[in-house]
């Protein structure tokens, strides 16, 4: 192989450095140009993963606004059934009083009829007020509940009976068989539905067969209380 020239080395000298050197720098522009287009593609799914996980905390967070405002409309539903009770059994009481005042002369068939008309608008809401219990409070063990109904509906027919009859109430003490049966009718059922609102934080889940099993049973005439009178 024939000798080199100087200029001929000295062109070899001059490429042999460059080609390494044009690699070495384009090489590492297209290094670095990948760096950054993968580092925006990262910094792109974080932000999107930021802000998916921003829109779904917001999401609940608006979630549970939602239950906790239905549980509180829920919990204010119950504390109104319950203060009806409260309600009605003071409405009885009145009229207990009121018909064995003797100020009332109940032989009087204009005085019988505008005292029935009463009671019997109070019997009326006591059958709405079993009707929204059964069916707000009925939950899978709530036998126990229609029992409690029953007698409230029935041990308050009294009033209405005794009037038609013209006759005071059968109250001759605290004991009396018709005067204890509604005591107890109407504490029974509110201290079971108290229960249920205060020993819980979450509204007792509904059964919509046993609400109407209960409401079936309560309005059945097989709780027609034939006691003492």
């Amino acid at each position: 192989m024939p000798d080199l020239t100087f200029s001929q080395e000295l062109l070899k000298a001059v490429v042999g450095g460059a080609v390494p050197t044009a690699v070495l720098v384009f090489g590492g522009r297209w290094l670095l140009d990948k760096y950054d287009i993968r580092k925006k593609q990262r910094e792109q799914e974080m932000e999107l993963a930021v802000k998916e996980q921003l829109q779904e905390t917001e999401v609940n967070r608006k979630r549970r606004e939602q239950e906790i405002e239905l549980v509180r409309f829920v919990r204010q539903r119950q504390y109104e059934a319950l203060q009806e009770l409260y309600t009605l059994f003071a409405r009885y009481m009145s009229f207990y009083r009121l018909i064995n005042s003797r100020h009332l002369d109940l032989k009087d068939s204009a005085c019988r009829l505008n005292l029935l008309e009463q009671i019997a608008e109070a019997e009326g809401r006591v059958d709405a007020a079993i009707l929204r219990i059964a069916s707000e409070f009925a939950h899978e063990d709530s036998a126990r509940l229609g029992g409690y109904l029953a007698d409230m509906r029935q041990s308050v027919q009294i009033w209405r009976e005794r009037v038609c009859q013209g006759s005071e109430l059968p109250f001759d003490s605290s004991g009396q068989a018709d005067y204890l049966r509604f005591k107890k009718a109407f504490s029974q059922t509110c201290t079971y539905l108290a229960s249920l609102i205060y020993q819980r934080l979450e509204p007792t889940s509904v059964s919509v067969e046993q609400a109407a099993t209960i409401l079936t049973t309560v309005f059945d005439n097989v709780h027609e209380w034939h006691g003492p009178h």
